[in-house]
């Protein structure tokens, strides 16, 4: 779409700056700031720079972070594990405070979890799984 200058014969004086910009029309309030006339002139007036600096690229990512889970109120640290271990897609392991740890994962036929309760009490019985899939499936993990 072509720019259409001020110096156009239709009247455009009723439309916002945001339609004006839509349309591509110029208009003092549509060109950046920085860029107008009466802003350099401003800007050299006030001694500032006529362009803003450019920032600095942000330092890489780096450090150490956890993910923590809650549920009923007892806390389990999150680590992501090797899913091939249990044939699946993916698979974390549930660590509680007091070292029990439990894996869960998801598989084509669906989620399964290491813990007594999915193991002895619903394993093929109950597709809404343990407390542990239950959370995991409603974080996201799974």
């Amino acid at each position: 779409m072509a720019a259409i200058d001020t110096a156009d014969t239709r009247d455009h004086s009723r439309l916002t700056p945001g339609q004006a910009r839509q349309m591509g029309i110029r208009t003092p309030e549509t060109i950046a700031p920085a860029r107008a006339p009466w802003a350099i002139e401003q800007r050299k007036a006030e001694g500032l720079p006529l362009y803003p600096t450019p920032r600095k690229a942000p330092a890489p990512a780096s450090g150490r972070c956890s993910l923590r889970l809650s549920i009923n109120g007892v806390s389990y640290r999150v680590r992501p594990i090797r899913p091939e271990a249990f044939g699946g897609i993916r698979a974390f392991r549930l660590t509680k405070g007091d070292g029990a740890t439990h894996d869960v994962s998801l598989d084509v036929h669906g989620a399964a979890c290491t813990c007594g309760d999915w193991t002895f009490r619903r394993e093929g019985i109950d597709p809404t799984g343990c407390k542990h899939i239950r959370a995991a499936k409603a974080c996201g993990l799974l």
